[in-house]
């Protein structure tokens, strides 16, 4: 009889009693048995004065309630298997006064300036290295990031998001405004905005949804085509409107599409400037007069108007035609402005998979490239164009209104 006792099998313990506990409360009545991954001891009374919707499973007419209230004296276990672990613990440490603060986000990595050769290697080195880090930075903040939304999710299905507002906006606004203020040219892109998104639509947050996107309108990379972003983000952000990547890439779009019309102004002014010396190279004054061609004169001339005061009246009529002498400095121009376009990607030469923020910067580095100097002649500021228009400013101004345009989208389905 012994040896047949010593047998037979044993009972095994339930799945629960062999998971770690997180006891916030030691006298708590509650243990929250959470995506079969931990236990969360707490007390009842704090859960349901925190959470209608735990108030109501505890102490309401639900099957829970009534166990709850059979288990005098014992520690209940409440089962919540679709809800997240870690959504569910920071939202208990919340009602404890117990969360993690929001993340201090400076920069961690800055790169060299100026490239010293003599050292070349041991700088690239330092270089990689910071990107490393900079990565693994990123990915780790990426990883919060997706928790904290699991977090935003339970406070959401919990109806506690008035309880725990003011860290979830301080955390939000940390993360966010961490994207912002860092400059993320050559950089790896953070996918955080994408999450902030997703909360804001949890919690139709208008004025977060839109700083989200905005972001994301202007720093995020396309796909060759420059139809829809480099990644998949549908696994991972599936609470972002079915719409979303269309939205954001028509955005995008648009700013590019008007970067293209202020440039083309330029190039069609320059052009129409330009176009006036047609009669003086023309093949039958080439052939009769080749001796001349050395001849022209560098600068233009008018006795009138002078055409860049009227650039921005290019469309209607205007009285410089006639009274206009271009010189080889406006031909230059314009084949050096056309030149550098091609060369940067600016305007209709813009590379689709590039961001809005790298297209703006080739706008900015066109607009400071030093040549444009080197042939303005003050003497001749006053009547030939090309000295006269500044082009730089010209350019400038299109980087300086396009970028101060930028703006998030509009939630499309709370009000």
């Amino acid at each position: 009889m012994e040896g047949l006792l010593q047998d037979a099998p044993k009972q095994l313990a339930p799945a629960s009693e062999c998971l770690p506990i997180e006891i916030l409360d030691s006298d708590g009545d509650v243990d929250l048995y959470v995506e079969k991954k931990g236990k969360i001891r707490v007390s009842s009374k704090l859960l349901a004065l925190h959470s209608p919707v735990l108030h109501r499973l505890l102490y309401g007419s639900f099957r829970e309630a009534v166990d709850f209230a059979n288990s005098t004296g014992k520690i209940y276990e409440l089962n919540l298997p679709e809800d997240y672990y870690h959504g569910m613990l920071t939202l208990c440490k919340v009602f404890y006064h117990r969360q993690e603060l929001p993340p201090n986000l400076e920069p961690v990595i800055s790169y060299p300036g100026r490239m010293d050769y003599s050292a070349h290697d041991a700088q690239q080195a330092a270089v990689l290295k910071a990107q490393n880090k900079s990565r693994t930075f990123e990915y780790e903040m990426y990883k919060k990031s997706l928790q904290f939304r699991d977090f935003v999710l339970t406070c959401d299905k919990y109806q506690s998001t008035p309880v725990c507002s003011l860290y979830i906006s301080s955390w939000l606004d940390s993360l966010m405004s961490h994207c912002e203020g860092a400059k993320w040219n050559n950089r790896p892109t953070p996918l955080a905005p994408f999450t902030i998104a997703e909360c804001a639509v949890i919690l139709r947050a208008t004025g977060l949804y839109r700083r989200a996107t905005k972001w994301i309108i202007q720093y995020t990379y396309a796909n060759e085509q420059g139809t829809g972003f480099a990644y998949d983000i549908g696994s991972e952000h599936s609470l972002l409107p079915a719409t979303f990547e269309n939205e954001i890439m028509s955005a995008k779009a648009a700013y590019l599409g008007q970067i293209s019309k202020e440039t083309n102004r330029i190039v069609g002014h320059l052009s129409k400037v330009a176009a006036l010396s047609l009669p003086y190279f023309d093949e039958k004054y080439l052939l009769s007069s080749e001796a001349e061609l050395p001849s022209r004169p560098m600068h233009g001339h008018t006795d009138g108007d002078i055409p860049a005061s009227n650039i921005d009246d290019d469309e209607g009529g205007y009285s410089w035609t006639t009274d206009y002498t271009p010189g080889l400095h406006d031909i230059a121009l314009l084949t050096d402005f056309m030149g550098q376009m091609v060369a940067l990607g600016v305007g209709s030469f813009a590379i689709k998979f590039r961001s809005l923020e790298e297209n703006l910067q080739a706008v900015s580095c066109l607009a400071f490239w030093p040549a444009w100097q080197a042939m303005n002649s003050s003497d001749h500021a006053d009547s030939c164009n090309a000295c006269h228009i500044k082009i730089e400013e010209e350019v400038y101004k299109i980087f300086e209104t396009i970028r101060g345009q930028i703006d998030g989208l509009e939630p499309p389905y709370w009000e």
